[in-house]
């Protein structure tokens, strides 16, 4: 059986010390040293750019983000206090649609060195007794408008309460592509000698459970013409001709195009297909239209279709329950 694996970042790093001689500079390149109290996730569907996602802490968190602002990371120049209560409101604030792959650490210090909060040239450590196992946890969320988050953290007890201490949050969307136009270039155009035509995209966000991998049919199309960006791709076409064609319209069918969309391919781990539908039900509306399980989200309709329960054995060895199937636009 093919196995979609779904995102992760590479960034699962047990680190309770810092790297760096200096606590504001990134471990990682490409990522820059920021002060802030919200989390948000910008969405271009190809038409422009909206806010899709926003989360506001109560205080703010240093951190390093990367260039398109989807992946916040975090050393251990926060106090530790501090960043453990903001993201236990982030994970507590989405406990509904929240799944977690845990690993308890073996090789960790009874006592932990963690920050009361860093300078510019000082991590500030302390040292802190810890109860019990350390685990290494990733939360996996789905919020209200399909943006997907992975939290990850270490987590441990001290006097009775849990403590965390993040290591990054990533944010990120699965989408479909819809034909908004076909812009036809003739011959000895930019993309080639022969006919070609352009054909542009809209992209449109598709909730998924949380542990989900997807894969798009776009990938498939990719492999044929030239990809120009995100949106658009160019194609050979054997009409010689000029000229823009949009979406038919009011009995239109010639000169106009009927637009296609593509389709997602998921695979939805440790869960049920009765858990799949209970929770496009719960979040997302679902119900059957004309015998399509059909949910809703950004006013936009969706079918899941083609459900298929397996087991697999995941890479502990261990049989988990998979759930296989598809969706597209209704």
């Amino acid at each position: 059986m093919k196995k979609l694996i779904f995102l992760t970042s590479l960034l699962m790093v047990f680190t309770l010390s810092g790297c760096q001689e200096k606590p504001f500079d990134s471990d990682i390149d490409g990522y820059e040293y920021t002060v802030s109290d919200e989390l948000v996730f910008n969405f271009d569907n190809g038409s422009g750019s909206t806010e899709l996602f926003k989360f506001l802490f109560d205080e703010e968190l240093k951190m390093f983000v990367n260039d398109d602002k989807t992946i916040y990371n975090f050393k251990n120049i926060n106090d530790y206090t501090v960043a453990s209560a903001q993201i236990e409101k982030l994970i507590t604030m989405y406990e509904d649609t929240i799944k977690y792959r845990t690993y308890v650490l073996t090789d960790v210090d009874e006592v932990i060195k963690l920050s009361a909060g860093a300078t510019e040239d000082d991590y500030n450590l302390v040292d802190v007794s810890h109860d019990g196992e350390v685990v290494s946890e990733d939360a996996f969320i789905t919020t209200e408008n399909g943006v997907s988050l992975i939290v990850s953290y270490t987590k441990f007890i001290i006097d009775g309460e849990d403590v965390y201490v993040p290591a990054y949050i990533q944010l990120f969307v699965d989408t479909i592509h819809l034909e908004t136009s076909w812009d036809y270039l003739g011959s000895d155009n930019e993309y080639s000698d022969d006919p070609m035509k352009v054909i542009t995209y809209e992209l449109i966000v598709v909730p998924l459970p949380a542990k989900t991998g997807a894969l798009s049919s776009y990938e498939e199309l990719e492999s044929s013409g030239t990809t120009i960006d995100d949106f658009s791709r160019a194609v050979n076409t054997g009409d010689n001709i000029v000229g823009t064609w949009l979406p038919c319209s009011n009995g239109e069918y010639e000169g106009c195009i009927f637009p296609i969309s593509t389709t997602l391919e998921i695979q939805a781990y440790e869960t049920t297909q009765n858990d799949v539908m209970v929770f496009y039900e719960e979040n997302f509306g679902a119900r059957y239209n004309d015998g399509n399980f059909t949910f809703f989200s950004n006013g936009q309709a969706f079918v899941l279709y083609d459900i298929q329960e397996v087991q697999v054995r995941d890479d502990n060895d261990e049989i988990i329950n998979v759930v296989n199937a598809k969706i597209r636009l209704y």
